[in-house]
């Protein structure tokens, strides 16, 4: 009796032990990994917390921002809703990465760079999957939320929308 609850307990230990692994695995050990291939790369960018990431940080930065200018709002509402990417653009440059939990994030404002990846051609090139079953009911199939031959499909058919022709003729549109 007592050598079988000596091997239950070994048992639970040893399982236990192997879940913290893969959580720290998961947690730490992965991400640092992409990290440091970015870093190789000369992409650098905040230094991470254990759990949140740069969460904590960009929560910092807003409240500051917010503090800071209490007067009117400006035409430049993304520097009011995303302070902290101006911010780390002024530190870090026009490509850096940031990390929300464990998921890596490249932060990416040079519009060669843009470009060159709307220029990519793969059917790979999309959103991320692990959003997908969440904003399906939100969003449908729509070019926002898909991926593959159905991403490609969407782009190609609004693409042709946004040429500057067209959008200038929007713009010329008189107002009522």
């Amino acid at each position: 009796m007592e050598e079988a609850m000596n091997m239950l307990i070994w048992l639970i230990v040893v399982c236990l032990s192997s879940l913290c692994i893969h959580v720290y695995n998961v947690l730490w050990v992965r991400p640092e990994r992409v990290r440091e291939k970015l870093s190789r790369q000369g992409i650098r960018g905040p230094p991470p917390s254990f759990l949140t990431g740069n969460v904590s940080q960009m929560k910092r930065i807003s409240s500051d921002h917010i503090e800071a200018s209490a007067g009117p709002l400006t035409a430049n509402y993304a520097l009011s809703m995303f302070p902290y990417f101006e911010r780390w653009t002024q530190i870090y440059g026009q490509v850096y990465m940031y990390t929300t939990g464990n998921v890596q994030n490249l932060y990416i404002s040079d519009l060669g760079v843009v470009k060159e990846i709307s220029l990519f051609k793969s059917w790979d090139l999309g959103k991320p999957v692990y959003l997908s079953p969440q904003l399906r009911s939100l969003l449908g199939d729509s070019v926002v939320r898909s991926n593959g031959q159905a991403w490609a499909h969407q782009k190609k058919i609004i693409a042709p929308e946004f040429f500057v022709d067209k959008v200038k003729v929007i713009h010329r549109l008189p107002a009522s």
